[in-house]
């Protein structure tokens, strides 16, 4: 009786320490985005029961590991996102968990400033564009230190671009890309490498990067004092309709409409389908009144495949009139 007493016991501590040992093994795993899609990189995420903290990586993942199944709270922070609290039970069944975050521009907690030596670049993202009023896409590039554009000719030709030193002309020297697609004309009457961006909506644009002199081979011979890439929305928080007015006779009218929401189309995984349009009108400071007007369209499609894949399609078109000033003398077309 005293043996099977025993025996009995040391079962019940086995079956105790294993699951004490089953119950401590637990991993949470999950992941921060914004827009239902959009990872967030270096978000701070606590647990407030235990005291510590994880660090979510470029694609917006974080893990927890060697936790006891029970209720927990997450407080999750990251810089432009609203902070917020999270309540969730971990068991078995419940190890990983996606939280969606709203973005608040103007109600910055802290800048954390990160030297890379494998990366030359300066990321313009959508905070500086919020902060700064555009009136197309190339005024985005009065946002990168050293550049500085130029108008003389009126709304429907290239701005003149000047970079670290290099008179770039309309681009002959600076590789411009949007979404992976070269911008440069390799060949034109203007010069080699004329970049015309007026095609692309500002408010379209997610981020910018710019890369600083010809060390980035990927973008060609034309990045020799450096290079742009446009990146643009995959997906639309909600829908934008803008209205504007401004000196000179100045008119401008921008929408951009969601067309899916939660529908799907070829897949079904996350799907996003969006348009936008702009009219621009201006007469502008010149002598004689430049009547510029300015078109565009632009349509996106994102998707995620069955086999993971990502599928992007894009269309663009846009069209410009104008009345340029000061290409030739006055007294020539008075001789005819």
């Amino acid at each position: 009786m005293k043996t099977l007493l025993l025996k009995t016991t040391l079962l019940y501590v086995i079956f105790f320490c294993s699951q004490i040992s089953f119950a401590q093994n637990l991993t949470l795993t999950g992941k921060l985005v914004f827009n239902s899609a959009q990872p967030i990189a270096n978000a701070y995420i606590t647990l407030k029961e235990l005291n510590i903290f994880a660090k979510t990586d470029s694609a917006g993942g974080f893990a927890f590991l060697n936790l006891e199944e029970g209720q927990y709270t997450l407080l999750l922070k990251a810089d432009g996102f609203i902070s917020t609290e999270k309540k969730i039970k971990l068991n078995s069944a419940n190890l990983n968990y996606v939280f969606n975050m709203q973005e608040d521009f103007l109600n910055l907690t802290e800048v954390v400033i990160e030297a890379s030596s494998k990366k030359n670049e300066n990321i313009i993202g959508k905070v500086d564009m919020q902060l700064r009023p555009l009136s197309s896409s190339q005024d985005l590039l009065r946002l990168v230190p050293g550049l500085f554009i130029g108008q003389h000719a009126g709304g429907g030709k290239a701005e003149q671009i000047f970079f670290r030193g290099f008179d770039v002309d309309h681009g002959t020297d600076f590789a411009i890309y949007v979404d992976g697609m070269p911008v440069n004309m390799t060949s034109h009457a203007h010069g080699q490498g004329y970049a015309d961006l007026h095609f692309l909506i500002p408010e379209t644009v997610k981020e910018l990067e710019v890369n600083k002199g010809p060390y980035t081979t990927k973008y060609g011979d034309l990045a020799t004092s450096g290079s742009g890439e446009f990146k643009t929305l995959n997906s639309l928080e909600k829908s934008i309709v803008k209205a504007e007015y401004g000196a000179f006779n100045t008119q401008r009218a921008m929408m951009m409409v969601d067309l899916l929401g939660n529908k799907h189309l070829f897949s079904k995984n996350k799907e996003n389908l969006y348009v936008a349009g702009e009219y621009r009108y201006t007469d502008s400071y010149f002598l004689s009144k430049q009547h510029f007007q300015r078109l565009n369209f632009f349509a996106k499609y994102n998707g995620m495949l069955n086999n993971g894949s990502d599928l992007t399609v894009t269309a663009s078109t846009f069209h410009s009139t104008w009345n340029a000033s000061g290409q030739i003398p006055e007294r020539k077309v008075s001789d005819g």
